[in-house]
């Protein structure tokens, strides 16, 4: 099948900036700033290591830089963000090809009718909960870690602890009420991702305790103007025109689709680490791409094959690796198109 002039798909997850709170010993939540320093740094050109061009080593080496701290007499560092779950995979938002249009969404009532998106609701809400999405901030603090969930006027707080790696759902659920509110809100998810409009969105509090004093870590952007070369924190804007540090939502969902497992071929996924939901599988952390066209596992190869790959589902009681891979490449969004489109 050939994606003439691509196809796409409005995302079935959305995602509030992260606002990021220094929180002091009377729990009060106070808006965290950022700060601009100029800091002297030691030198890392490679010019200087190779003895070319040697810098003056007795000079000082400015860094222009932004930072956000947390104030000295405020230990803990909140971070609130919230969830919404949509039914966008159900159409297409732009495709030029009818019989494109209506074979992938085909696909997408099929495997919901088949085999339902329990796996993926459980896959999301694992990446909510051990909090992949607080990135850095996740293993610059070990202690303390603590997330709050709120959603039909309910509160839950899971406990979190000190391991450099990301917690399973089955570890977050250490008791018989965290292994409730776990189901509860999987079943939400996936009804709401079925088109059940009443679900309410979902949260969500992520609580380090740093210490006063101690750097943490927003979102990075480049500025706007291309001659300035130094990054700058994202902000938003808070109560009398403070300028709030945050995640953007663009950095939370791509730590919240970091769920393919499926990349190796006669592998149920477990034991695998995951990977963000892309074409070609590309893990920024060891520089490769799992999927490829020799495998024929990556998006262009699934695409060129799908028509076939539609009729065999239909005759499955289980998904194989390439349909989860797909149906949860649809549900992410974005743009399907062929290799050279």
């Amino acid at each position: 099948m050939k994606l003439q002039g691509g196809a796409s798909f409005e995302r079935s997850i959305e995602a509030a900036f992260a606002t990021f709170w220094a929180v002091d010993e009377q729990g009060r939540y106070l808006p965290l700033e950022k700060d601009r320093w100029k800091n002297t740094a030691p030198f890392a050109d490679v010019n200087s290591i190779k003895g070319k061009n040697l810098k003056n080593l007795n000079s000082n080496n400015i860094v222009d830089k932004e930072m956000a701290i947390l104030p000295a007499h405020c230990s803990t560092l909140a971070i609130k963000t919230q969830f919404d779950f949509l039914d966008c995979w159900r159409e297409l938002a732009s495709c030029t090809t009818y019989a494109v249009r209506e074979k992938i969404e085909e696909f997408g009532s099929e495997f919901e009718r088949l085999f339902g998106f329990e796996v993926f609701a459980k896959a999301y809400l694992e990446n909510i909960l051990n909090l992949r999405w607080c990135w850095r901030n996740y293993n610059a603090c070990r202690i303390g870690r603590a997330v709050k969930v709120k959603f039909n006027e309910k509160v839950h707080e899971f406990k979190l602890g000190t391991a450099k790696e990301f917690y399973a759902l089955s570890d977050i659920a250490k008791s018989k009420q965290d292994r409730s509110v776990i189901d509860e809100l999987v079943e939400l998810i996936v009804a709401s991702l079925s088109g059940d409009h009443s679900f309410p969105r979902i949260e969500v509090e992520a609580l380090f305790y740093f210490g006063g004093g101690m750097e943490v870590y927003p979102s990075q952007l480049f500025p706007v103007n291309d001659k300035e070369r130094r990054k700058i924190l994202a902000t938003t804007d808070g109560e009398n025109g403070i300028k709030q540090v945050c995640f953007t939502k663009e950095k939370i969902l791509n730590a919240i689709h970091t769920i393919d497992r499926w990349y190796v071929n006669g592998d149920n996924g477990e034991g695998l680490e995951p990977v963000n939901i892309n074409p070609v599988a590309y893990d920024k952390k060891y520089a490769i791409c799992w999927r490829d066209q020799g495998e024929k596992n990556d998006l262009y190869s699934i695409i060129s094959s799908f028509e076939k790959m539609l009729l065999a589902m239909k005759k499955r009681k289980e998904p194989n690796q390439d349909e989860m891979f797909l149906m949860a490449f649809i549900l992410k969004g974005g743009l399907m198109a062929e290799k050279n489109e």
